[in-house]
C-alpha cells in the first residue's frame, strides 16, 4: 500500500483523454464541412480508439490516417476553413500522444516540458494559419494559384522546420 503522501501522477491518462477528445471532436466537424455519413462514425470511434491504445507504437499514425482518410471522404471545399480547425485538432492529438510518450509510464511531466511543447504547437499552428490565409489571398487575386501556395508552404515548413532543428541542436536547456 502506497503512503497517503504518494500520489499517482495523472498527466498520461489525461494526454490519451485529450488526444482521444481531440479525435471525437473531428466527428462534428466532418459533419458542418462536408457530406456526412454515419459510416465515419465507427471510423472516428476506430480513430479514438488507436489513439488511446498502446505507447511508442504506430496506434496513434494509424489514428491520424484513418482521420485524414475520413476528411477526404468528406470532400469539403478546397480552400476550407474547417480544414485550418481539423489540423489544429490533429495537431493537438499528435502532440498529446507524442507528448505521453516522452515520459516512462507514470512519470509525471514537467512544466517547463509542456511548455515548450505548447509554444511548438503555438507556432505550428500560427505558420498554419498563416499558410491558410495565403492560399486564400492568392486564390481570390486569381495568379497562377497552386504553384505559388505550394512554393510558399515549402519557404514556411523548410524555415520552420530550420528553426526548430536549431533549438534541438544548438543545445538549448530541455
Amino acid at each position: 500500500m502506497r503512503p497517503s503522501s504518494a500520489r499517482e501522477p495523472r498527466d498520461q491518462p489525461l494526454l490519451s483523454l485529450v488526444a482521444v477528445i481531440a479525435v471525437v471532436l473531428v466527428l462534428p466537424l466532418l459533419i458542418v464541412a462536408g457530406s456526412f455519413h454515419w459510416v465515419m462514425v465507427p471510423g472516428v470511434l476506430l480513430a479514438a480508439t488507436l489513439m488511446s491504445a498502446g505507447r511508442d507504437s504506430l496506434h496513434a499514425l494509424v489514428g491520424l490516417a484513418v482521420v485524414a482518410l475520413l476528411w477526404l471522404l468528406a470532400d469539403p471545399a478546397p480552400l476550407s476553413p474547417w480544414s485550418l480547425v481539423l489540423a489544429v485538432l490533429m495537431l493537438t492529438a499528435h502532440s498529446a500522444v507524442a507528448l505521453r510518450s516522452t515520459v516512462p509510464p507514470g512519470a509525471a511531466l514537467e512544466r517547463a516540458i509542456v511548455a515548450r511543447w505548447a509554444c511548438r504547437g503555438l507556432a505550428v499552428t500560427g505558420l498554419g494559419t498563416f499558410g491558410y490565409l495565403l492560399a486564400v489571398v492568392v486564390h481570390h487575386l486569381q495568379r497562377v494559384g497552386s504553384d505559388v501556395v505550394v512554393a510558399a508552404a515549402l519557404v514556411l515548413l523548410g524555415t520552420f522546420v530550420l528553426l526548430l532543428r536549431h533549438e534541438t541542436l544548438g543545445g538549448g536547456a530541455p
